[in-house]
């Protein structure tokens, strides 16, 4: 069966594992994955988010050889939610070379701005600008400033995820 009919079969953790399963650790299959996850088509990006943030995880590799593919993918005006999701989550675990700190921060720094990001994508944003911060702490001062502005309106998960990253922020 292809990725494509695999994909487009159903959407839900089994069919993801499936998928994952499939690929295993055959970067050829990994690559088909690639396509649709950048793909214009949005059902077809949205249900290859979750399998490649599955890949990733058994693989992390793969990500670190292509990360600028990943951020430019994230500076597109027209992103289903469900990739962007994903693919921060997975840059939240990764370092992020020096060269490509600027693009990733300028990203996340809009997202965790943007009073309609979601929730999700605002913590996996504050994480990455943590981590970020970590190299280069003249950078936090900003980001405690955007983080103490929206924290008193911000969700349980917003307000969770903030306290930890403003300790970290705090002790450097």
């Amino acid at each position: 069966m292809s990725i494509e009919l695999m994909l487009r079969k159903e959407h839900s953790k089994e069919q993801t594992n499936l998928i994952a399963q499939y690929i295993d650790n055959k970067e050829t299959l990994f690559k088909e994955l690639l396509v649709f996850f950048l793909g214009e088509d949005e059902l077809l990006a949205q249900r290859a988010a979750w399998a490649m943030r599955t890949c990733i995880e058994r693989n992390p590799q793969w990500l670190e050889q292509r990360l600028g593919i990943f951020i430019n993918n994230l500076k597109k005006e027209k992103i289903h939610v469900a990739v962007q999701r994903n693919t921060l989550k997975m840059l939240e675990t990764v370092e992020i070379p020096e060269e490509l700190m600027g693009e990733i921060y300028d990203v996340c720094f809009k997202n965790l701005e943007n009073i309609k990001s979601p929730i999700a994508i605002k913590v996996f944003s504050m994480q990455i600008l943590c981590n970020i911060c970590m190299k280069e702490p003249e950078l936090a001062e900003e980001l405690i400033t955007i983080i103490e502005e929206q924290y008193p309106h911000s969700s349980a998960g917003y307000k969770s995820r903030a306290r930890k990253v403003l300790k970290a922020l705090r002790k450097l």
